[in-house]
């Protein structure tokens, strides 16, 4: 892992990284770019996977949200991303709105991935046309490893 933030992050204080360990990903925010470490076996099998939705969404061009772009992909052992703007998100105080800010995120993201079907065709098989049916883009597997610390 030193080898990796050492490329990435060559000129960054190390007190100017964060450190974020969710349940799946221990993510390392730096200024301008993120790195994702898979915790769990699970999780590095779909870290690919991952790379690949992201690469097809900042193909899309303009999606009216900003999209993080895969900037260096390791398999399954680590995926680095552009950093998105933002500030960390604070936990929510009950389980009613983060389900709430979960399924608006889903739906933004599947109403800009999903503005014509001919966009789509470089999701792997079925793999958005089966969300569309089961609740949106985060069954696609967009969305699970965050570009803004937590």
């Amino acid at each position: 892992m030193r080898n990796i933030l050492d490329r990435w992050f060559p000129d960054v204080e190390p007190e100017r990284l964060a450190v974020r360990r969710g349940q799946f990903h221990q993510v390392v925010v730096g200024p301008d770019r993120v790195v994702c470490l898979p915790r769990t076996p699970a999780a590095a099998t779909r870290l690919p996977e991952r790379a690949a939705v992201l690469r097809l969404l900042a193909g899309l061009g303009d999606l009216g949200v900003p999209v993080p772009r895969p900037l260096e992909s390791g398999g399954e052992e680590y995926l680095v991303l552009s950093r998105v703007p933002g500030e960390p998100l604070e936990a929510f105080a009950d389980v009613a709105t983060a389900e709430a800010v979960a399924a608006r995120y889903a739906e933004l993201l599947a109403t800009g991935a999903g503005r014509s079907r001919h966009r789509r065709t470089g999701l792997p098989p079925g793999r958005l046309q089966r969300a569309e049916g089961e609740g949106g883009a985060r069954q696609a597997g967009v969305g699970r490893c965050s570009t803004v610390a937590r």
